[in-house]
């Protein structure tokens, strides 16, 4: 038997709305959402979640996944599952919540939420389209004993204009346009840490 493998995937919800979760479902995986609403309140970070597949036999048929909202409007459909060849993997598809929102989201694929803002460039910035949805690939999951896979992931869902109420526009501009500065890099790091708490406004 294959070890078990997995990745603790942390929210942060740099929004003034809560984060709400419906058709939480998993098949031969532990996969600790709650299923009930909701996930995570306005301004707030979750502790982060145990995503661990049970390797063995019939890997290729492991799933599991949940939708996530912003109030009733869809943000993202989170999907774990796994290749014939047994190889598990985590994937988000992401969509906007509408045109009144100037929304993005930042993920982090190779450890938690960074504790510094010298680590800020480790997050990956996103404004979801309208529609059909983007597909992000979190990549494997971690494999005990090995170097394989992130044991550690986290996504943040921002409302740029409660961090950014004078400059959102432009910042939601640049990170479409893979043009941010490393000044906005920070700026955004430092904001999000801050407005969800899970960085202290002193520290960051």
């Amino acid at each position: 038997m294959t070890p078990d493998i997995y990745t603790n995937l942390r929210f942060l919800n740099a929004t003034n709305f809560s984060l709400n979760t419906n058709d939480v479902g998993c098949y031969q995986m532990i996969w600790n959402f709650p299923t009930i609403s909701p996930l995570l309140g306005p301004q707030s970070y979750s502790q982060p979640y145990l995503l661990q597949f049970l390797r063995g036999g019939g890997d290729e048929n492991d799933a599991g996944n949940a939708n996530i909202m912003i109030e009733t409007f869809p943000l993202a459909f989170l999907y774990g599952g796994s290749a014939p060849n047994s190889a598990h993997y985590l994937q988000i598809t992401l969509t906007s919540p509408g045109p009144t929102f100037a929304f993005a989201v930042g993920v982090v694929t190779t450890a938690d939420w960074p504790q510094s803002v010298e680590l800020s460039s480790l997050v990956n910035w996103i404004v979801p389209p309208t529609s059909p949805g983007q597909v992000v690939s979190l990549g494997p999951l971690a494999v005990p004993g090995t170097n394989a896979g992130s044991p550690n992931m986290a996504i943040a869902f921002v409302d740029l204009e409660q961090i950014f109420p004078q400059d959102a526009s432009s910042i939601q501009n640049a990170i479409q346009g893979n043009t941010l500065t490393t000044q906005q890099v920070e700026s955004l790091w430092t904001q999000t840490s801050s407005y969800s708490q899970i960085v202290p406004s002193s520290s960051s």
